[in-house]
């Protein structure tokens, strides 16, 4: 069973902004009608979701996080096999909120959703029945993400994050181009304009734990992850 999941990163996310910022003033003033649509797809709720309602959230409230929880803006579930898209926003539960953290309400749903999964022994002889698929950056994702649960005493089991069997697409770079080759080759023209509008605005993983999880399914599944 494949496990599509995504990621942001708070500090990844407000250097994507200065990039989106960057690029943002050198198309707004252009009077080229390509650089029009472009400046519009560069807004920051469609470039960086998360990290626009993090600000929205956060605007009036002064609030402390250590390095490890802060840093963690959203993690993003897909996975087909149960029907299941889960997201867990750090703006949706700030300390203030009385809600779990992001780190302890995704390994809580994660544990749920997949019982019996894991047992914490690293010794392990049972086949796993799961497989994690994720962008770049997905082994060091999941070491940040059981730090982060440790921080609040609920241990993510260590053959979840050590053992699970993943696969990571390629680089940033190359799944830029994937798409961009996709959307050059389809005779749809629908199909066309669908495959430009992933990568429009996106500035590079880790940034939108939504963005993300819409090109890693589409690119998964041009890379033949086929079945569920």
């Amino acid at each position: 069973m494949y496990i599509y999941i995504s990621w942001c990163y708070t500090e990844a996310a407000a250097l994507a902004n200065n990039t989106r910022q960057e690029w943002l003033k050198k198309v707004e003033k252009s009077k080229v009608e390509e650089d029009k649509a472009f400046a519009l797809s560069l807004k920051l709720e469609n470039c960086l979701p998360e990290y626009s309602e993090y600000l929205k959230a956060t605007a009036n409230q002064k609030i402390i996080f250590d390095s490890m929880t802060g840093d963690l803006l959203a993690i993003r579930f897909v996975v087909p096999a149960l029907g299941e898209v889960q997201s867990f926003k750090l703006a949706n539960r700030l300390p203030s909120e009385k809600k779990l953290p992001v780190a302890v309400g995704a390994r809580n749903w994660l544990l749920n959703a997949c019982a019996a999964e894991w047992n914490g022994n690293l010794r392990r002889q049972e086949r796993f029945r799961v497989t994690f698929v994720g962008m770049p950056g997905l082994d060091a994702f999941l070491q940040k993400w059981a730090i982060a649960c440790a921080v609040y005493d609920q241990p993510l089991p260590v053959d979840l994050w050590k053992l699970t069997p993943q696969c990571e697409l390629p680089n940033n770079a190359v799944v830029r181009e994937l798409i961009a080759g996709c959307a050059a080759n389809q005779e749809d023209h629908e199909k066309t304009l669908k495959h430009k509008a992933l990568i429009r605005g996106w500035i590079n993983s880790s940034a939108s734990a939504e963005r993300d999880s819409a090109i890693l399914l589409a690119a998964a599944f041009k890379l033949g992850f086929k079945g569920i």
